[in-house]
């Protein structure tokens, strides 16, 4: 469970980089996301 949450918080992690990538706006965007 712990090796899980490890795994989605990098997968987030990575999910938060390409709105960055392809959104300067990305923080106003991940805030959609309520994960």
């Amino acid at each position: 469970m712990v090796i899980a949450a490890f795994l989605f918080s990098l997968k987030m992690k990575n999910f938060i980089r390409l709105t960055w990538i392809t959104n300067p706006s990305g923080k106003r965007m991940f805030s959609l996301f309520p994960i």
